[in-house]
């Protein structure tokens, strides 16, 4: 079992794997760039590392350490970025508890991380509270009754479209386009049958397509550009803009289509 304070090359070995792990899981799932760095260098003075060096960019994290061996280097790389705050938030939890020294060997810690599932949510509640906020921004904008209802029909179509086409393993773009083309055409399709005017159709087709607004994404983008880390701000914005092209044609492929009809 290794101590937290062992400066032995095999303890600073697994030190530095740790901390660039906790590092990408944290960037994997949504942390703002700050909040990553901050928790790498927590886990550096809890360890007594005091000429380790942490990075991060988009593709990853990385740790430099001198031993009397000769330089450590440990990479962790970060792929299929996704958004889940409770994982985050447990991730960050080891970090403060190896700070107060709740931990008595890196191999607990390392267990621990490990151990971290991110939550899993079930896809019927995931539709069902995207209908929801469907219907619910319709009725902010001023929508009746009947605008909300095809919005939330919509959205239906929309989280169902990119289940299936992520389930498929279809690009991103191409899933973003479809679900946004299809979602918006079947609240259109539905304001149509009940014989709203095409203004409340417009708005059930706009209300539609918001839950494919990349909230985190462009918030994290903003807090790293006005925190300093330019780079990776401007990476997570461009990301989040891509997304938000992506649904504008699919927005726009089904306005094209409604005027053919309406």
């Amino acid at each position: 079992m290794s101590s937290l304070t062992s400066q032995q090359p095999d303890d600073l070995k697994l030190k530095v794997q740790v901390i660039a792990l906790i590092g990408a899981r944290l960037a994997k799932y949504g942390a703002e760039t700050r909040l990553i760095l901050q928790s790498m260098d927590t886990l550096c003075r809890a360890f007594e590392l005091k000429d380790a060096q942490c990075a991060f960019d988009s593709q990853g994290t990385k740790v430099t350490c001198e031993s009397p061996q000769g330089q450590i280097f440990y990479y962790s790389k970060v792929t299929n970025y996704g958004i889940n705050m409770a994982a985050v938030s447990e991730y960050h939890r080891i970090c403060l508890r190896a700070q107060e020294g709740r931990y008595r060997t890196l191999e607990e810690i390392h267990a621990d991380v490990l151990k971290v599932k991110p939550k899993v949510y079930p896809r019927t509640l995931i539709v069902t509270l995207e209908c929801f906020a469907a219907a619910a921004f319709c009725y902010l904008n001023l929508g009746g009754l009947q605008t909300c209802l095809c919005a939330a029909f919509g959205a239906i179509i929309l989280m169902v479209t990119r289940f299936f086409l992520l389930d498929g393993a279809f690009f991103e773009t191409f899933t973003i386009i479809t679900s946004a083309f299809l979602g918006a055409a079947g609240a259109c399709a539905a304001a149509k049958t009940i014989d709203l005017p095409f203004e409340d159709a417009a708005l059930a087709m706009l209300s539609t397509c918001l839950v494919l607004v990349p909230g985190f994404p462009l918030i994290n983008g903003f807090l790293d550009v006005f925190k300093g880390y330019t780079v990776s701000g401007v990476l997570r914005l461009m990301h989040a803009l891509v997304v938000v092209v992506n649904a504008a044609v699919g927005i726009i492929g089904a306005t094209y289509l409604s005027s053919l009809f309406y």
